[in-house]
């Protein structure tokens, strides 16, 4: 830490009332930087050898007092650097003195945040039945958390392999759900995760020694035979005539349900339509 100065000079940009910016150096290996403290004082009053200013009124032993504690601040942020491991510079410590280190933001307040950003692109960005599933993922975890912690919420910094493995064991046991179900919870979740790592709001991935993988099912497939005893299938009641129509729409088209639902009157005449057009063909 011997290497990092820190010094005060007054910036010759005058104010209203003639007053000067002081502005904190750091300095380091050769390297500087400046940073506005805030503070203003007259040119009469400054000691530049001393970096204060003259004076015992209450204004004078403000500023003074608030210069001292920029320092100490500016030495515990290099103390913490350095225990870091991490190479920094004097920009590095400018940073961390305007803005903090990792921002001490909990979970569900984080993760709030994070669902409010998303609601913002839809639909640009996502849908809203993506929107939806990230939605039920935050409710869990905050289920989850009062559970386990008998809190409310827990900061950022307190998630770990553990709890992200009784998070794991919990959904399977309170919600009897499969392993892929976990599998998409913790995606969902992991990538509000990351998403803080990289804004800084957590200074690394919490779930190193947890992981999970997506168990791939093999698909059945009906046989065309398959397909002509559905389409003879006869059904009496009306719910089940539509489900059965509907399902072979979807056979046809290739189209999912989620799609289907959205198709209105006339894109459903102009697939009727391609229909009549391809059967007339074949016929």
């Amino acid at each position: 830490m011997s290497n990092v100065k820190f010094n005060y000079f007054l910036k010759n940009n005058p104010n209203n009332k003639r007053e000067l910016p002081i502005v904190m150096t750091i300095v380091m290996s050769g390297e500087r930087t400046q940073m506005f403290t805030g503070l203003w004082t007259v040119k009469s009053k400054w000691n530049q050898k001393y970096s204060k200013v003259i004076g015992t009124d209450p204004d004078s032993k403000s500023i003074n007092d608030t210069l001292l504690s920029f320092i100490s601040r500016g030495r515990r942020v290099v103390n913490e650097l350095v225990v870091s491991g991490k190479p920094f510079n004097p920009n590095t410590v400018k940073d961390k003195l305007k803005n903090g280190f990792s921002k001490n933001l909990k979970t569900i307040e984080s993760y709030n945040l994070f669902l409010e950003r998303m609601e913002r692109k839809i639909p640009s960005k996502y849908t809203r039945s993506t929107y939806v599933k990230y939605l039920n993922t935050k409710l869990r975890v905050e289920e989850f958390i009062k559970h386990y912690t008998k809190r409310n919420d827990i900061f950022l910094y307190e998630l770990d392999s553990e709890f992200m493995e009784n998070f794991d064991l919990w959904l399977r046991d309170k919600y009897k759900v499969a392993h892929n179900t976990v599998y998409k919870t913790y995606q969902r979740f992991t990538r509000f995760i990351r998403l803080e790592v990289s804004n800084g709001n957590l200074d690394r991935y919490p779930f190193p020694n947890y992981s999970i993988k997506m168990i791939q099912k093999q698909g059945h497939y009906l046989s065309f035979e398959d397909i002509e005893k559905l389409e003879n299938l006869v059904v009496d009641l009306p719910r089940l005539y539509h489900v059965k129509h509907l399902f072979l729409f979807s056979v046809y088209t290739g189209l999912a349900y989620a799609d289907m639902n959205k198709l209105s009157k006339k894109d459903q005449l102009n697939w009727i339509y391609k229909f009549l057009l391809i059967e007339s063909i074949m016929n």
